[in-house]
C-alpha cells in the first residue's frame, strides 16, 4: 500500500523539480531589483523617522514580553 503511494509522491515532487529548474517558464523581470545598497539608503535617508519608530515599538514589545515572562515564572 505505501509503495505505490510512495512512488506516486516522487514522480509528483521530481516533475515539481523539473519545472522548477527550467529556465523558460518565467521570463526576465524588465526592472531589476533595487540593490542592498539602494535599500539602505532608503532607509537610512526617507525613511529614518519611520525606521526609528518600528525600532522603538520593537524595544516596547520585546521588554513586554520579558516582563510578562518573569512575571509568570516566579508565580
Amino acid at each position: 500500500m505505501n509503495r505505490p503511494l510512495g512512488i506516486g509522491t516522487f514522480i509528483v515532487f521530481a516533475a515539481l523539480l523539473v519545472k522548477t529548474l527550467q529556465l523558460s517558464w518565467y521570463g526576465k523581470p524588465a526592472v531589476l531589483p533595487p540593490s542592498t545598497i539602494d535599500i539602505g539608503n532608503a532607509i537610512f535617508t526617507t525613511f529614518v523617522f519611520p525606521f526609528e519608530v518600528i525600532s522603538l515599538v520593537l524595544l516596547a514589545a520585546l521588554i513586554g514580553a520579558i516582563f510578562i515572562a518573569k512575571k509568570e515564572a516566579g508565580s
